[in-house]
């Protein structure tokens, strides 16, 4: 998989800008981050796909654009996947969107 980034912005993550603490049953609390991106990913064999103002949900303050490339291609299940460019990468303060494996009661 090859990597391309760039910091070009379009807009499409644009948010106002939000304090990094909120009030939880009176009680400050960290807020959860996500990231806010767009990709495109090309195929070995022909093809790809892209997204715009695609969001994840990600752990701590930041996420490398190498490690956010892994997540989606592992995370969409993709194969013979070629280069990978992720675009107009922001860190947002929101919830996150997906329950933490331990609160699914998955059995493995």
């Amino acid at each position: 998989m090859v990597l391309k980034t760039s910091t070009m912005n379009t807009g499409q993550c644009d948010l106002d800008e939000v304090t990094t603490l909120q009030i939880r049953n009176g009680t400050r609390a960290m807020v959860e981050k996500r990231v806010c991106f767009d990709f495109e990913i090309d195929f070995s064999n022909g093809g790809g796909i892209q997204g715009q103002g695609f969001r994840l949900d990600i752990e701590g303050d930041d996420i490398s654009d190498d490690d956010l490339a892994r997540y989606i291609v592992d995370d969409m299940r993709l194969l013979m996947v070629g280069e990978v460019r992720i675009l107009n990468k922001r860190i947002i303060d929101e919830p996150h969107k997906r329950k933490a494996l331990e609160e699914k009661g998955s059995t493995a």
